[in-house]
């Protein structure tokens, strides 16, 4: 049995099951959501699924995203059957491609059934934000060789090189337990925006001075992402940051005019942009130091990596025909060839499914924001925040088509969270406790 997906009361006894339920659930999909231990995990979501639907009485919680998956599976399943014989359609990477569908699906069944208390969820991301920051300072002192234990987990990978063989912020870049530094940047992110939507619930609910608390897990975001080595997730951030200033700025004074809410926005994006600049201008004569953080060479990024990725995936597109941009190439080897190494998700949805990977991809926007709209918006900096991080990244790298990182967004996403007391924005209730 379907049920459109409601906020559940706090007081419901299935409740503080469902917070544990959550911890591990998350705590596994952090951990063990790569392709070698895809079966396994398979295992365990399954049985927490039956579970919970028992539990639940076969009523289930879904959304828009359920139509996602079952259109993409669907494609893949066409390409197999049509594709086959095709030059660039491999069906061995078709399958694994479907695997890794079905691992989306059986997360999101799951977390979607599934009521967390809001701040059981921020401290438990936070947590994990601890963590990785911490693993990334022990790879960076070296103080002890915890990349001989990542290599014990999840085997060799060049991201743990990276780590080994440098020992300086211009060429150190960690991904903590992630591996790779731009996943893990996206997990970084995706706790910025928990905690930024912490703070306005704090601040809404007259724990003002209970804001100030939450500038420690802000500061460990940023370092976390200086250690990445990220330019892209620095760029997120700040951006990230100028949104939310200009946000706080006009909930402040909710009686600020049209006009006066653009002067605000326009004015946070100069003075951060202005920052930046001075920062990235003069980052050799800053106490001789910050020249030596990866993450402040943007243009060199831009230059480079964003060049390779564009001209490679331009050079695939001038090569198509009609029925290659309607339907795409079908799902190919992206490691093999110099000539498919797009490596960047929007690239890679236009090559696998042609139009209809742009629409793959606006119908998980749209997923995004029905989950927003039940609950009430409560929610909306994060979802709203995990919006414009799937954006950007899909033009420099990835998201949904990365294991861990996107089940990690599902768990963020989708599950069911709940608050203790309503909130008021400009006098309006905007949650009604519990219902």
């Amino acid at each position: 049995m379907l049920q459109e997906n409601r906020v559940c009361d706090l007081r419901n006894p299935a409740f503080k099951p469902d917070n544990l339920l959550y911890g591990v659930v998350v705590i596994i999909t952090f951990l063990f959501a790569v392709i070698q231990y895809a079966a396994i995990i398979t295992v365990f979501y399954t049985a927490i699924l039956v579970y919970v639907l028992f539990r639940n009485r076969l009523i289930m919680h879904l959304n828009s995203f359920m139509y996602l998956i079952t259109l993409m599976m669907g494609m893949i399943l066409f390409q197999i059957v049509f594709l086959n014989n095709t030059m660039l359609f491999n069906s061995g990477f078709a399958v694994k491609e479907l695997s890794r569908l079905v691992i989306y699906l059986l997360i999101f069944l799951v977390i979607m059934n599934i009521n967390v208390d809001f701040d059981c969820m921020y401290k438990l991301w936070v947590a994990l934000l601890y963590l990785s920051l911490i693993i990334q300072v022990i790879q960076f002192t070296k103080v002890i060789m915890i990349d001989d234990w990542l290599r014990l987990i999840y085997g060799e990978s060049q991201g743990i090189d990276m780590t080994v063989a440098y020992s300086t912020m211009e060429y150190f870049r960690s991904g903590a337990l992630f591996l790779n530094c731009n996943q893990y940047i996206k997990f970084a992110l995706l706790v910025y925006c928990i905690i930024l939507q912490k703070i306005e619930i704090d601040y809404l609910q007259g724990q003002r001075l209970g804001v100030i608390r939450h500038l420690t897990p802000v500061a460990a975001v940023f370092a976390s992402i200086v250690f990445s080595g990220s330019r892209t997730g620095f760029i997120i951030f700040a951006l990230i940051s100028i949104a939310f200033a200009a946000y706080f700025l006009s909930m402040s004074f909710p009686r600020l005019s049209m006009k006066g809410f653009i002067a605000v926005v326009i004015t946070s994006a100069v003075m951060v942009i202005i920052c930046l600049g001075i920062i990235i201008a003069f980052s050799g004569r800053i106490a001789g130091l910050m020249k030596d953080f990866r993450i402040f060479h943007i243009l060199l990024g831009l230059d480079t990596s964003m060049a390779y990725k564009s001209n490679t995936f331009l050079n695939l597109i001038e090569d198509a025909g009609i029925g290659n941009l309607l339907l795409g190439f079908g799902v190919f080897d992206t490691s093999g060839w110099e000539s498919t190494l797009i490596d960047f998700d929007l690239g890679y949805m236009i090559s696998f499914f042609g139009v209809f990977g742009l629409f793959f991809y606006c119908l998980l926007i749209v997923s995004i924001l029905s989950k927003n709209r039940c609950e009430g918006s409560v929610f909306h900096i994060i979802h709203y925040g995990a919006i414009a991080v799937i954006i950007f990244s899909s033009l420099s790298s990835g998201v949904f088509l990365n294991l861990r990182v996107f089940s990690v967004m599902i768990c963020a996403l989708f599950v069911k969270k709940q608050i203790r007391s309503c909130i008021k924005r400009n006098g309006i209730d905007r949650y009604e406790r519990n219902t």
